[in-house]
């Protein structure tokens, strides 16, 4: 499959209404920043956690869950980034 723009990808919108264009890429960079930030906290509160106590088991579960869980999210809006740079669709 050949290389297609982000216009293409999108849309005629985003070809229309440059506007378009700007605010799915604002919304990209929001989401990785979002996704960052959340990875930090969870980091940060399963610290916190071992710390505090060892008998809190089902705590640190729930955390461990949550950090797993992003960083999967991760991979995805890393794969989202990754097309929108390369200007292709993902194959599937």
């Amino acid at each position: 499959m050949g290389k297609t723009s982000l216009a293409e990808h999108y849309g005629s919108a985003c070809q229309r209404n440059p506007a378009y264009m700007t605010a799915i890429l604002e919304s990209i960079v929001m989401g990785n920043f979002v996704h960052q930030q959340n990875l930090a906290h969870y980091r940060r509160l399963l610290a916190e956690a071992e710390l505090a106590t060892s008998g809190d088991e089902l705590r640190h579960s729930l955390l461990m869950r949550q950090l797993a869980e992003e960083e999967a999210n991760g991979l995805l809006i890393g794969d989202d980034d990754d097309r929108a740079r390369q200007g292709r669709r993902a194959v599937h």
